[in-house]
């Protein structure tokens, strides 16, 4: 019995996906004329290393990014959705349910729902001084397992921007498992790798024009 068969056993849900296990180690998943490789060991930056034990307690989330990035997720569109604050059982359900770290802690919690549910969230530290800008943290950006929240990122971080004014918003990507682009496309700039307690982290910011934005009360 193969490591990934509690994986596989969510994809066996997309007929059109076919998948090819690689020894004990690594799956290869196709789909959509796209490939996907994940491993439990790190070979390079163009295949997802897992920590093993996400296999035993995250399967439908590794299947869900899986999905995802072979372009196969269903797709809701972020201007049909409504913003509303998120208590933090909110948070911390959906958190654990779709996010491979889990929970951790926020100051702001903020959510997109689609028909009266929760699809896709958002968390932030408050705003601070550092070396004189007003500097926020995005903790966790999640959306719900199997779906493309389409513009849910920018919508939640303009909707931030708003209501706690800062000129910037930097987050951290693990490069083991992750490549940013998604923070990339809504106009983060990367500003390189860093070492974070042994594990390597790939820093963003967002430079904010604080003049287009307009406080609500």
């Amino acid at each position: 019995m193969s490591l990934f068969e509690s994986v596989t056993d969510y994809l066996d849900d997309f007929p059109e996906v076919k998948y090819s296990f690689q020894g004990d180690r690594s799956l290869e998943v196709f789909g959509n004329d796209r490939k996907v490789e994940i491993s439990l060991d790190f070979t390079d930056l163009n295949v997802w290393k897992l920590d093993p034990e996400w296999l035993v307690s995250s399967p439908k989330i590794i299947a869900s990014k899986v999905i995802n990035e072979l372009g196969l997720s269903h797709r809701i569109y972020a201007r049909k959705c409504a913003i509303e604050r998120v208590s933090k059982p909110q948070m911390e359900a959906f958190l654990k349910e779709h996010h491979l770290n889990g929970v951790a802690g926020a100051k702001h919690k903020i959510g997109l729902m689609y028909n009266n549910e929760l699809v896709a969230i958002a968390t932030f530290a408050a705003p601070r001084q550092i070396d004189g800008k007003r500097s926020a943290g995005l903790i966790r950006f999640c959306g719900k397992s199997f779906c493309s929240i389409s513009g849910g990122l920018n919508k939640l971080i303009n909707h931030y921007i708003i209501h706690y004014p800062c000129d910037d918003i930097f987050t951290y990507v693990n490069v083991e498992y992750g490549d940013g682009k998604g923070f990339e496309k809504v106009g983060f700039q990367d500003e390189g790798i860093q070492d974070l307690k042994g594990k390597y982290f790939r820093k963003y910011r967002l430079i904010i024009d604080r003049s287009s934005f307009h406080q609500r009360t």
